[in-house]
């Protein structure tokens, strides 16, 4: 066993029928490359994760018993592991590429009123990303938990809180904006004064 592959992450291509068990375009790492005797001594059921699953007879299975091929175990981002035989492994492990994954931004508002209506500050938030990270979102509003009974005293109290926390964030946006007047000023006047020196000289 010459080892090659233990340790490695990337892509793999595979043998037909084994490429509909491994993907091409998943990223696997070789967690494991052992004999397949030794994988049968600790009780793998291998004829039925390895061969069985993707159509290969017992005969193709006893063949490759026989001969003790290697077997590599490949595990992908989520935990999945599947088992292949090294020599099924075409060209080596690919990493020619970028690794992506697909993300999920996950955020808890907390509690409101069930009627609360969220439009604008959703399509404010998907502005927000697509601004920021040139991708127009796909999103939808879902409640975590069961509804709930509050009293009128705690509902208004929870709304002037929010209420705070908005004029809060206006006045900040309110002078930041004055402090780059400010400075925009500045630097219009300090150019006006090099114009005019330019223009005595």
């Amino acid at each position: 066993m010459n080892r090659f592959y233990l340790g490695k992450s990337g892509r793999f291509n595979v043998n037909a029928p084994y490429d509909t068990l491994v993907k091409s375009n998943v990223v696997y790492k070789v967690t494991a490359d052992s004999f397949i005797t030794e994988l049968i001594r600790d009780r793998k059921k291998l004829f039925e994760t390895t061969y069985k699953i993707i159509g290969l007879t017992k005969e193709v299975f006893e063949e490759d018993l026989a001969n003790d091929v290697v077997i590599l175990t490949l595990v992908d981002s989520a935990g999945d592991t599947v088992y292949i035989p090294e020599y099924r492994v075409q060209g080596g492990c690919i990493r020619d590429g970028v690794e992506y994954v697909e993300r999920t931004l996950l955020i808890n508002i907390g509690g409101f009123p069930v009627n609360t209506d969220f439009t604008a500050m959703m399509s404010n938030v998907s502005d927000v990303i697509e601004s920021n990270i040139g991708v127009t979102p796909v999103y939808e509003l879902a409640n975590t938990s069961i509804v709930e009974m509050v009293s009128n005293a705690e509902h208004t109290d929870l709304t002037n809180a929010r209420g705070a926390v908005e004029t809060d964030n206006n006045l900040k946006k309110l002078n930041d904006a004055i402090a780059e007047i400010v400075r925009l000023n500045k630097t219009i006047s300090d150019l006006e004064c090099i114009i005019k020196e330019k223009v005595i000289l």
